[in-house]
């Protein structure tokens, strides 16, 4: 029997729980801090701190770590992370990208403004983005689990936590697919 919708959301939220946790020992202005990382649920419990200097080592370091999954045969991979994401009308409005652009055209865009701009979403400007916590776990038995976290600066350099992102079941992500195939 697989794990249920419900099963994998109450993980997902246990361990944005302790992101939380995590991210509120450090300062706001500590961002770099918090280092990203992965679940492996297999036989025994992976975990793996990753480290990165851009979105091709991020990319590279998450190809890896799919491929440590599968070498496991786990039952589910997760990454647990701080960092930061686009407002996306902000976004949108900003670079003139029409509303109803496809999505994989709209994701060819996206990328192309980062390579653009430094290649990373704090290169744009501040009023583009906001930072997030985030939590993601599949499996072969396991559809596709998002929490994201939305925080901002508190008072004397805190974390403070807000709104968290709506529709989280719609988020797509290219950096967990579906690494058991």
């Amino acid at each position: 029997m697989g794990i249920t919708t419900e099963d994998a959301k109450a993980l997902t939220q246990r361990m944005m729980d302790q992101a939380k946790d995590i991210r509120s020992s450090y300062k706001f202005s500590e961002d770099e801090k918090m280092i990203p990382v992965a679940l492996i649920n297999a036989d025994e419990l992976t975990i793996v701190a990753m480290n990165w200097n851009n979105d091709k080592e991020k990319y590279q370091m998450a190809a890896a770590i799919k491929t440590m999954a599968r070498m496991q045969n786990a039952t589910s991979l997760t990454f647990v992370t701080d960092g930061r994401t686009v407002k996306n009308p902000d976004f949108m409005h900003y670079f003139g990208i029409p509303k109803d652009t496809p999505y994989a055209a709209y994701v060819s865009i996206y990328h192309q403004i980062l390579r653009d701009h430094g290649g990373s979403v704090k290169d744009l400007p501040r009023q583009l983005w906001h930072d997030i916590l985030m939590v993601m776990t599949n499996g072969p038995e396991i559809p596709l689990t998002v929490q994201v976290q939305n925080y901002i600066e508190g008072e004397n350099d805190t974390v403070k936590y807000v709104d968290r992102l709506r529709n989280p079941d719609r988020f797509k992500s290219d950096l967990l697919t579906d690494w058991w195939n």
